[in-house]
Protein backbone atom coordinates (compact mmCIF):
# COMPACT_ATOMS: atom_id res chain seq x y z
CA UNK A 1 0.00 0.00 0.00
CA UNK A 2 0.96 3.67 -0.17
CA UNK A 3 1.59 3.74 3.57
CA UNK A 4 3.69 0.57 3.62
CA UNK A 5 5.84 1.92 0.79
CA UNK A 6 7.25 4.60 3.15
CA UNK A 7 9.57 1.94 4.57
CA UNK A 8 11.46 1.99 1.25
CA UNK A 9 12.63 5.58 1.77
CA UNK A 10 12.88 6.52 5.44
CA UNK A 11 14.22 10.05 4.95
CA UNK A 12 11.75 11.23 2.32
CA UNK A 13 9.19 14.01 2.75
CA UNK A 14 5.65 12.69 2.27
CA UNK A 15 2.42 14.57 1.71
CA UNK A 16 -1.13 13.20 1.62
CA UNK A 17 -3.36 14.50 -1.17
CA UNK A 18 -6.47 12.47 -0.24
CA UNK A 19 -7.93 10.25 2.48
CA UNK A 20 -6.61 6.68 2.76
CA UNK A 21 -8.70 3.60 3.51
CA UNK A 22 -6.22 1.35 5.32
CA UNK A 23 -8.69 -1.36 6.32
CA UNK A 24 -6.94 -3.84 4.03
CA UNK A 25 -3.93 -3.75 6.39
CA UNK A 26 -5.76 -6.26 8.62
CA UNK A 27 -4.88 -8.94 6.04
CA UNK A 28 -1.23 -7.95 5.63
CA UNK A 29 1.54 -10.40 6.60
CA UNK A 30 -0.76 -13.36 7.34
CA UNK A 31 -2.90 -11.32 9.73
CA UNK A 32 -0.05 -9.53 11.57
CA UNK A 33 -1.16 -6.36 9.84
CA UNK A 34 0.79 -3.28 8.83
CA UNK A 35 4.57 -3.50 9.34
CA UNK A 36 5.70 -0.37 11.28
CA UNK A 37 7.79 2.07 9.25
CA UNK A 38 11.22 2.54 10.84
CA UNK A 39 11.64 -0.72 12.69
CA UNK A 40 14.38 0.24 15.16
CA UNK A 41 16.84 2.99 16.17
CA UNK A 42 19.25 2.01 13.40
CA UNK A 43 16.53 2.03 10.76
CA UNK A 44 14.33 4.82 12.13
CA UNK A 45 12.07 7.16 10.18
CA UNK A 46 13.99 10.42 9.64
CA UNK A 47 11.74 12.16 7.12
CA UNK A 48 8.48 14.06 7.38
CA UNK A 49 4.76 13.56 6.80
CA UNK A 50 2.26 16.33 6.17
CA UNK A 51 -1.21 14.82 6.11
CA UNK A 52 -2.91 18.06 5.05
CA UNK A 53 -5.64 17.09 7.52
CA UNK A 54 -6.56 14.02 5.49
CA UNK A 55 -7.88 10.90 7.18
CA UNK A 56 -6.35 7.42 7.46
CA UNK A 57 -9.03 4.93 8.47
CA UNK A 58 -8.87 1.33 9.60
CA UNK A 59 -5.12 0.94 10.17
CA UNK A 60 -4.57 -2.46 11.81
CA UNK A 61 -1.42 -3.82 13.47
CA UNK A 62 -1.43 -7.11 15.42
CA UNK A 63 2.14 -7.84 16.52
CA UNK A 64 1.79 -9.04 20.10
CA UNK A 65 5.42 -10.11 20.54
CA UNK A 66 7.08 -7.10 18.90
CA UNK A 67 8.41 -3.81 20.31
CA UNK A 68 8.28 -0.29 18.80
CA UNK A 69 4.86 -0.72 17.24
CA UNK A 70 2.73 1.93 15.51
CA UNK A 71 2.36 3.41 12.05
CA UNK A 72 5.96 4.40 12.72
CA UNK A 73 8.05 2.08 14.87
CA UNK A 74 10.85 4.53 15.69
CA UNK A 75 11.20 8.18 14.63
CA UNK A 76 14.47 10.12 14.87
CA UNK A 77 15.04 13.65 16.17
CA UNK A 78 14.81 14.99 12.61
CA UNK A 79 11.39 13.47 11.89
CA UNK A 80 8.15 15.47 11.83
CA UNK A 81 4.56 14.30 11.55
CA UNK A 82 1.75 16.85 11.25
CA UNK A 83 -1.79 17.55 10.12
CA UNK A 84 -3.01 13.96 10.18
CA UNK A 85 -6.20 12.21 11.36
CA UNK A 86 -6.58 8.51 12.19
CA UNK A 87 -9.94 6.82 12.70
CA UNK A 88 -10.86 3.25 13.67
CA UNK A 89 -7.26 2.19 14.20
CA UNK A 90 -6.44 -1.04 16.02
CA UNK A 91 -2.85 -1.45 17.21
CA UNK A 92 -1.45 -4.26 19.36
CA UNK A 93 2.17 -4.82 20.35
CA UNK A 94 4.35 -5.75 23.31
CA UNK A 95 6.39 -2.71 24.43
CA UNK A 96 6.62 0.88 23.16
CA UNK A 97 3.25 0.74 21.46
CA UNK A 98 1.26 3.71 20.10
CA UNK A 99 -1.33 4.37 17.46
CA UNK A 100 0.99 6.76 15.60
CA UNK A 101 4.51 6.03 16.89
CA UNK A 102 6.04 3.34 19.09
CA UNK A 103 9.20 5.23 20.11
CA UNK A 104 9.47 8.90 19.23
CA UNK A 105 12.23 11.51 19.19
CA UNK A 106 10.67 13.72 16.52
CA UNK A 107 8.08 16.51 16.46
CA UNK A 108 4.37 15.82 16.23
CA UNK A 109 1.83 18.56 15.57
CA UNK A 110 -1.91 18.63 14.88
CA UNK A 111 -2.51 14.88 14.91
CA UNK A 112 -5.71 13.16 16.07
CA UNK A 113 -6.24 9.43 16.61
CA UNK A 114 -9.25 7.32 17.54
CA UNK A 115 -9.64 3.57 18.03
CA UNK A 116 -7.89 1.12 20.36
CA UNK A 117 -4.28 0.44 21.37
CA UNK A 118 -3.03 -2.40 23.56
CA UNK A 119 0.28 -3.83 24.72
CA UNK A 120 2.21 -4.89 27.79
CA UNK A 121 4.51 -2.03 28.76
CA UNK A 122 4.95 1.61 27.71
CA UNK A 123 1.68 1.93 25.83
CA UNK A 124 -0.01 5.14 24.66
CA UNK A 125 -3.01 5.96 22.53
CA UNK A 126 -0.86 8.14 20.28
CA UNK A 127 2.77 7.40 21.24
CA UNK A 128 4.31 4.63 23.33
CA UNK A 129 7.46 6.43 24.46
CA UNK A 130 8.74 9.92 23.57
CA UNK A 131 11.74 12.00 24.57
CA UNK A 132 13.68 15.20 23.89
CA UNK A 133 11.16 16.86 21.59
CA UNK A 134 7.72 18.52 21.39
CA UNK A 135 4.12 17.45 20.89
CA UNK A 136 1.59 20.15 20.04
CA UNK A 137 -2.15 20.11 19.31
CA UNK A 138 -2.58 16.35 19.69
CA UNK A 139 -5.83 14.51 20.37
CA UNK A 140 -6.22 10.88 21.42
CA UNK A 141 -9.70 9.35 21.57
CA UNK A 142 -8.35 5.87 22.16
CA UNK A 143 -9.16 3.14 24.64
CA UNK A 144 -5.72 2.13 25.87
CA UNK A 145 -4.99 -1.20 27.51
CA UNK A 146 -1.68 -2.30 29.01
CA UNK A 147 -0.06 -3.39 32.22
CA UNK A 148 2.80 -1.04 33.13
CA UNK A 149 3.37 2.59 32.07
CA UNK A 150 0.14 3.21 30.18
CA UNK A 151 -1.31 6.56 29.07
CA UNK A 152 -4.37 7.63 27.17
CA UNK A 153 -2.16 9.70 24.87
CA UNK A 154 1.48 8.90 25.73
CA UNK A 155 2.98 5.97 27.59
CA UNK A 156 6.23 7.57 28.78
CA UNK A 157 7.52 11.13 28.40
CA UNK A 158 11.12 12.22 29.06
CA UNK A 159 12.27 15.83 28.62
CA UNK A 160 9.27 16.75 26.50
CA UNK A 161 7.11 19.80 25.93
CA UNK A 162 3.49 18.72 25.54
CA UNK A 163 1.14 21.55 24.68
CA UNK A 164 -2.59 21.55 23.97
CA UNK A 165 -2.92 17.78 24.26
CA UNK A 166 -6.20 15.99 24.88
CA UNK A 167 -7.03 12.36 25.74
CA UNK A 168 -10.55 11.02 26.18
CA UNK A 169 -10.46 7.23 26.10
CA UNK A 170 -10.50 4.83 29.04
CA UNK A 171 -7.09 3.72 30.28
CA UNK A 172 -6.42 0.32 31.82
CA UNK A 173 -3.29 -0.96 33.55
CA UNK A 174 -4.09 -4.48 34.71
CA UNK A 175 -2.30 -7.76 35.36
CA UNK A 176 -1.36 -9.48 32.12
CA UNK A 177 0.28 -12.69 30.98
CA UNK A 178 2.76 -12.58 28.12
CA UNK A 179 2.17 -14.73 25.01
CA UNK A 180 5.15 -16.83 26.13
CA UNK A 181 3.59 -17.33 29.57
CA UNK A 182 4.28 -15.64 32.91
CA UNK A 183 3.52 -12.17 34.16
CA UNK A 184 4.70 -9.11 32.23
CA UNK A 185 5.53 -7.36 35.51
CA UNK A 186 3.76 -5.49 38.26
CA UNK A 187 1.03 -3.29 36.76
CA UNK A 188 0.81 0.43 37.42
CA UNK A 189 2.00 3.91 36.36
CA UNK A 190 -1.23 4.59 34.54
CA UNK A 191 -2.48 8.05 33.55
CA UNK A 192 -5.33 9.61 31.60
CA UNK A 193 -2.91 11.48 29.32
CA UNK A 194 0.62 10.27 30.23
CA UNK A 195 1.55 7.02 31.93
CA UNK A 196 4.85 8.31 33.34
CA UNK A 197 6.48 11.71 32.92
CA UNK A 198 10.04 12.81 33.74
CA UNK A 199 11.45 16.33 33.37
CA UNK A 200 8.64 17.40 31.02
CA UNK A 201 6.33 20.36 30.59
CA UNK A 202 2.61 19.73 30.16
CA UNK A 203 0.70 22.89 29.24
CA UNK A 204 -2.95 23.61 28.38
CA UNK A 205 -3.75 19.91 28.30
CA UNK A 206 -6.56 17.69 29.53
CA UNK A 207 -7.70 14.13 30.08
CA UNK A 208 -11.33 13.09 30.46
CA UNK A 209 -11.20 9.29 30.47
CA UNK A 210 -11.38 7.03 33.51
CA UNK A 211 -8.17 5.39 34.75
CA UNK A 212 -8.20 1.90 36.24
CA UNK A 213 -5.23 -0.14 37.45
CA UNK A 214 -4.63 -3.21 39.57
CA UNK A 215 -1.25 -1.77 40.59
CA UNK A 216 0.17 1.44 42.01
CA UNK A 217 0.68 4.99 40.73
CA UNK A 218 -2.47 6.14 38.99
CA UNK A 219 -3.43 9.69 38.02
CA UNK A 220 -6.17 11.38 36.04
CA UNK A 221 -3.57 13.21 33.92
CA UNK A 222 -0.19 11.65 34.78
CA UNK A 223 0.15 8.20 36.34
CA UNK A 224 3.71 7.29 37.34
CA UNK A 225 6.04 9.30 39.54
CA UNK A 226 6.03 12.84 38.16
CA UNK A 227 9.67 13.91 38.60
CA UNK A 228 10.71 17.53 37.96
CA UNK A 229 7.70 18.20 35.74
CA UNK A 230 5.85 21.43 35.21
CA UNK A 231 2.09 21.13 34.72
CA UNK A 232 0.34 24.37 33.81
CA UNK A 233 -3.33 25.14 33.04
CA UNK A 234 -4.25 21.48 32.70
CA UNK A 235 -7.22 19.43 33.86
CA UNK A 236 -8.35 15.88 34.52
CA UNK A 237 -12.03 14.98 34.87
CA UNK A 238 -12.03 11.17 34.81
CA UNK A 239 -12.34 8.88 37.82
CA UNK A 240 -9.20 7.12 39.06
CA UNK A 241 -9.39 3.64 40.61
CA UNK A 242 -6.70 1.33 41.97
CA UNK A 243 -7.79 -2.23 42.58
CA UNK A 244 -4.67 -3.68 44.15
CA UNK A 245 -4.42 -5.34 47.54
CA UNK A 246 -4.50 -2.86 50.42
CA UNK A 247 -1.50 -4.57 52.00
CA UNK A 248 0.77 -2.82 49.51
CA UNK A 249 2.79 -0.19 51.41
CA UNK A 250 2.73 2.62 48.80
CA UNK A 251 -0.18 3.17 46.49
CA UNK A 252 -0.15 6.63 45.00
CA UNK A 253 -3.43 7.74 43.42
CA UNK A 254 -4.39 11.30 42.49
CA UNK A 255 -7.02 13.10 40.48
CA UNK A 256 -4.33 14.91 38.45
CA UNK A 257 -1.11 13.01 39.21
CA UNK A 258 -0.14 10.11 41.42
CA UNK A 259 3.02 11.68 42.85
CA UNK A 260 4.54 15.13 42.43
CA UNK A 261 8.28 14.79 43.03
CA UNK A 262 10.13 18.09 42.77
CA UNK A 263 7.75 19.52 40.18
CA UNK A 264 5.33 22.41 39.88
CA UNK A 265 1.57 22.26 39.36
CA UNK A 266 0.07 25.64 38.50
CA UNK A 267 -3.47 26.76 37.54
CA UNK A 268 -4.66 23.17 37.18
CA UNK A 269 -7.57 21.14 38.52
CA UNK A 270 -9.04 17.68 38.91
CA UNK A 271 -12.73 16.86 39.26
CA UNK A 272 -12.93 13.06 39.15
CA UNK A 273 -13.54 10.68 42.07
CA UNK A 274 -10.45 8.89 43.39
CA UNK A 275 -10.42 5.42 44.93
CA UNK A 276 -7.21 3.98 46.37
CA UNK A 277 -5.71 2.55 49.52
CA UNK A 278 -2.73 4.56 50.72
CA UNK A 279 -1.55 8.04 49.71
CA UNK A 280 -4.68 9.07 47.88
CA UNK A 281 -5.47 12.69 47.01
CA UNK A 282 -8.00 14.64 44.99
CA UNK A 283 -5.16 16.34 43.08
CA UNK A 284 -2.03 14.35 44.01
CA UNK A 285 -1.49 11.21 46.03
CA UNK A 286 1.86 12.56 47.21
CA UNK A 287 3.48 16.00 47.05
CA UNK A 288 7.07 15.95 48.32
CA UNK A 289 8.86 18.75 50.14
CA UNK A 290 10.50 20.12 47.00
CA UNK A 291 7.28 20.17 44.95
CA UNK A 292 4.89 23.11 44.55
CA UNK A 293 1.16 23.38 43.98
CA UNK A 294 0.01 26.88 42.99
CA UNK A 295 -3.56 28.05 42.39
CA UNK A 296 -4.83 24.54 41.74
CA UNK A 297 -7.83 22.60 43.02
CA UNK A 298 -9.63 19.29 43.31
CA UNK A 299 -13.37 18.75 43.76
CA UNK A 300 -13.95 15.00 43.42
CA UNK A 301 -14.71 12.55 46.22
CA UNK A 302 -11.67 10.73 47.61
CA UNK A 303 -11.75 7.24 49.12
CA UNK A 304 -8.88 5.39 50.82
CA UNK A 305 -7.66 3.80 54.02
CA UNK A 306 -4.54 5.77 54.96
CA UNK A 307 -2.99 9.15 54.05
CA UNK A 308 -6.09 10.42 52.31
CA UNK A 309 -6.73 14.09 51.46
CA UNK A 310 -9.10 16.21 49.43
CA UNK A 311 -6.14 17.90 47.70
CA UNK A 312 -3.04 15.85 48.62
CA UNK A 313 -2.79 12.45 50.28
CA UNK A 314 0.54 13.11 51.97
Amino acid sequence: SELQAMEDDLDANYELVSDIDASQTAQFDDGAGFDPVGEDSVNSFTGSVNGNNHRISGLTITRVSETEVGLFGVTSDSATVRNLVFTDLSVTGKRDVGGLIGFNRGKVQNVAVSGSVSGDRTVGGLIGSTRNSALTDITSSVDTDGSRIVGGGIGKSINMTIRNASASGQVFGLNKTSPQGGSVGEPGRVGGLVGESLDSRIIDSKATGDVITSGRNAGGLVGGVSIDNTIISSTATGDVTTRGADTQPRFFAGGLISRNAGGVIRDSRATGDITGYRRVGGLAGDNDNQAKIINSSATGDVFGSENVGGLVGI
